[in-house]
């Protein structure tokens, strides 16, 4: 799973330390997959099912072609996290990015935070959805359900953060994590500069998810 970024952008904390989980959200996080692939595939052995990802068990209830459409789709829902978490990442700094503690000096309403506050946060839960195909049932559920807790939580320091310094207009004005239809305009943001090159960089490693649901997508299309 790649790192996930506070969706703000400063260059200290703004409230003191954040919360344990959320400074090591890299690792709960990528102890969410551990949980959904490790006990996923573990509690479906012992009870006695097909230890078989999800991806073949539900395409094959959708008949002759059902396989070879979840990996489609779930190479699409990669795509869909890369390009989400690409172009968040092109509006942050690594100051940002790599940070422990959510951070709120300059509130950043532009490109896709003009949508949406936490577009890292969503593009994981396309990538959930996306891996957790490749897991038992048992597995993709864990997977999922751990992944939108965790963008929950997440956000939801987020949003204390921002609500405390800039007041209830932003969180009105600019979901969590349904983005609106319209960029929204809020008085006191900042514009940012995004840089391409950046956003590559930091997701490289969704960019090999996608890459490699891809090549399984192609390898079953071909596939007799």
């Amino acid at each position: 799973m790649a790192p996930d970024a506070p969706e703000t952008v400063s260059v200290a904390p703004a409230d003191g330390p954040s919360p344990w989980w959320y400074r090591w959200r890299f690792l709960t996080i990528g102890a969410v997959y551990f949980c959904g692939f490790f006990f996923g595939n573990l509690v479906t052995g012992i009870l006695g099912l097909p230890v078989v990802p999800a991806v073949v068990q539900w395409g094959a209830a959708l008949g002759p072609n059902g396989t070879r459409i979840l990996y489609g789709v779930a190479f699409l829902f990669a795509l869909v996290a890369w390009a989400l978490r690409t172009w968040g990442g092109a509006y942050l700094r690594p100051d940002v990015v790599w940070n422990a503690d959510a951070l709120g000096d300059r509130l950043l309403v532009d490109g896709p935070f003009s949508y949406v506050r936490n577009p890292l946060y969503l593009g994981n839960l396309f990538l959930a959805l996306a891996a957790g195909l490749l897991a038992p049932p048992l597995g993709f559920a864990i997977v999922v359900i751990g992944n939108v807790f965790m963008a929950l939580a997440l956000a939801g320091v987020e949003s204390r953060l921002l609500r405390a310094r800039y007041g209830a207009a932003y969180a009105a004005a600019v979901p969590a994590l349904l983005p609106r239809a319209t960029p929204a305009q809020v008085e006191g943001s900042v514009r940012g500069t995004p840089s391409l090159a950046l956003g590559l960089r930091s997701e490289i490693f969704s960019a090999l998810i996608a890459l490699s649901l891809l090549v399984a997508w192609v390898h079953a299309l071909v596939s007799p």
